[in-house]
């Protein structure tokens, strides 16, 4: 396209009007592009060749800045998942609608029904609409993408640490993987995460085929970088620089395949395409963490690390190739700024924060920045942005004081922040303090929070509620109850039992071992009736002994699951014989866990079957005695010691 035709086209879109007064791209709807969001998550703004990265290669990305604008100065709305999100699907801060920090599963908040959300307003357009990845604006039904402007989903509801391998929160549920509004599948392992990039990948290149001849809006959102990493095999070591680098380098290839359908179909022309990052690195992973550039600190923080992330845009009718700008916005101008491009009105009962930055996209040297930007954390203010001038207010901070290593976080200590003045301009990584030099400075900005504040206080909106949240991976019923729970941090009170061995409480676990002058090991015995249910519950190896989860009726033991670093064994006890015929092995699979690391351990009883899984291994059986009544249960310890901690037991009677 002619620099000519550029021009034409950009200023039909900024000042044509039709006599109702919406913009020029409703009445022709040949100049309403497609669109494409690609979202990172946890992408640091180091972490693209353009922004500085040196120790990977991001080809694509590095094309897709050539052929438009790259962002200096882009900024998310709070530097965490669900917040973030939140960001950019309402074009309003989180603290706004009551839906900061980051959602759990079975977390009773989400998005409001209310909310009018980016695919929501694209779909009243005429758009296809899908969501590729993460979600993560609430996990019951009424949350979910296709309750919520989207005609298609595939993805993680939550983030993808959120599952029972997590290094150090046990208590999290089965990972599921949706597609619209079913589960998939019920229990994403390590193998899964390793894909999930190219599958991703995968159904986003077929969105576009099936769609390439009507206006669509993709939206794919990678779960990756975020910890635990995964990459496919074909990636795997590619970088040679690392596991971080090799996912980049497949977020990479994943953005060049996009962009390569575009072409195929001959529509790259009139696609928008913006690529970004929910949130700077969280960077107590370590070398599992990607890199913030010249910024200061990383996710979970109100400095630039933590929400300056990196921001590429093209749309080649519109946007002129090869441009930069220093200008900031933020994800919450996307929405007004679509709104505009489309010619969908945004509804006029509440506040939008979020701009058309349509100018500052198509590099317009008269564009300005239209923010005073208010930095938020969990739906508390504690920091404002004029122009160049930041405001930190006193607040508790996260500060890595030492980084992990292979996938394990280090540590993150609590700092006091005080109030303190930067100028962004001169000290970009926030280490100068001048708020001595320009007290009138202080005096403006901290006006603007008082203002602000008191705005949000009259301009709030409900944040989404249910009554019964429910796990989408954990069977439930109206009767679904916690019958036992324990951290096991101490020996546990009644209605536990601990009649052999040696249990002992360490540092947040409990150690059993068999007492050497005894001919058994070590038993802790539990009192809970029920049919159906759930155990779940971490262990950790010391070497090549066993521990055992034995089921038992009110009277006699009815089936036992046994544990071994090597293998898994579930087996029936007859009540009604004695002797060596007493037990037959009904199931066993071959497992895999090293000594010294904490695995989860899920047994899941339903009618007359039972699953079973340590660590990445599965196994199931089905018994009469398996759907008997029970009325309580072993953990037994074969040998030395053997660690358990995080119990609970849920009853789904």
């Amino acid at each position: 396209m002619t620099g000519l035709t550029r021009f034409v086209c950009v200023l039909c879109l900024l000042f044509s009007v039709t006599a109702n007064g919406i913009p020029f791209a409703a009445a022709n709807q040949s100049v309403a592009p497609n669109l494409v969001i690609i979202f990172a998550d946890d992408m640091g703004y180091g972490d693209v060749g353009v922004y500085g990265a040196t120790e990977f290669a991001t080809p694509n990305l590095d094309q897709l800045a050539a052929e438009g604008i790259q962002f200096t100065d882009f900024h998310v709305a709070e530097s965490v998942c669900t917040a973030s999100r939140v960001g950019l699907m309402t074009g309003s801060y989180p603290a706004r609608v009551g839906l900061g920090g980051a959602i759990g599963p079975a977390n009773p908040k989400g998005i409001h029904p209310d909310e009018y959300l980016l695919p929501e307003l694209l779909r009243d357009a005429g758009y296809a609409t899908a969501c590729i990845g993460k979600w993560h604006l609430g996990d019951q039904h009424k949350f979910l993408p296709l309750q919520n402007g989207f005609d298609e989903f595939y993805g993680l509801p939550y983030s993808n640490d959120m599952w029972p391998y997590h290094p150090k929160h046990a208590r999290f549920p089965p990972l599921p993987l949706m597609e619209n509004n079913a589960v998939v599948n019920a229990n994403l392992l390590a193998s899964d995460q390793d894909v999930l990039t190219k599958s991703y990948t995968e159904k986003a290149v077929n969105f576009i085929q099936r769609h390439h001849d009507q206006r669509f809006f993709l939206y794919l959102a990678h779960n990756m970088p975020h910890v635990p990493l995964g990459v496919s095999p074909k990636f795997r070591g590619q970088s040679n620089s690392g596991m971080y680098a090799d996912v980049i380098q497949e977020i990479d290839w994943s953005v060049g395949s996009v962009l390569a359908a575009l072409d195929e179909y001959g529509i790259a022309e009139n696609t928008w395409v913006i690529f970004t990052s929910d949130n700077g690195p969280w960077l107590v992973y370590g070398d599992h963490a990607g890199s913030a550039g010249p910024f200061r600190s990383g996710k979970h923080t109100i400095f630039e690390g933590g929400f300056r992330v990196p921001c590429l845009m093209r749309w080649p009718s519109v946007i002129p190739a090869g441009t930069s700008s220093d200008v900031m916005i933020s994800t919450m101008d996307i929405l007004p700024t679509v709104a505009a491009v489309v010619g969908q009105p945004l509804p006029s009962d509440r506040v939008i924060d979020g701009h058309n930055v349509l100018p500052v996209m198509t590099h317009d040297a008269s564009a300005e920045s239209p923010w005073d930007a208010y930095y938020y954390f969990k739906n508390d203010l504690h920091a404002v942005r004029s122009g160049r001038w930041k405001l930190t207010l006193p607040h508790d901070s996260y500060h890595v004081s030492q980084v992990g290593q292979g996938g394990q976080p280090g540590i993150n200590d609590k700092v006091k922040v005080s109030l303190a003045l930067y100028d962004l301009h001169k000290d970009p990584s926030e280490a100068e303090d001048v708020a001595e030099a320009h007290p009138q400075i202080v005096k403006r900005l901290s006006s603007l929070v008082d203002d602000f504040q008191s705005d949000l206080k009259q301009n709030s909106r409900p944040v989404g509620t249910v009554d019964k949240p429910v796990h989408l991976t954990i069977p439930h019923s109206a009767n679904q109850s916690i019958v036992l729970s324990h951290s096991l941090d101490e020996v546990p009170p009644s209605p536990w039992r601990t009649p052999y061995g040696v249990w002992a409480a360490e540092d947040k676990y409990l150690r059993g071992k068999e007492t050497p002058s005894e001919h058994h090991g070590a038993s802790a015995k539990g009192y809970a009736e029920f049919t159906d249910g759930v155990f779940e519950y971490q262990v950790r190896f010391h070497g090549g002994h066993r521990h055992t989860l034995g089921i038992n009726a009110t009277k006699g033991h009815l089936f036992h699951i046994d544990f071994k670093p090597d293998e898994i064994r579930i087996v029936k006890n007859d009540l009604d014989k004695d002797g060596p015929d007493r037990s037959k092995v009904l199931a066993t699979s071959p497992a895999e866990t090293r000594p010294g690391q904490w695995v989860p351990v899920r047994v899941a009883i339903h009618g007359d079957r039972v699953s079973v899984s340590i660590a990445e291994s599965t196994v199931t059986a089905r018994h009469d005695y398996i759907a008997r009544r029970k009325g309580s249960f072993n953990l037994y310890v074969g040998g030395d010691a053997i660690d358990f901690r995080a119990f609970r037991l849920i009853s789904h009677d």
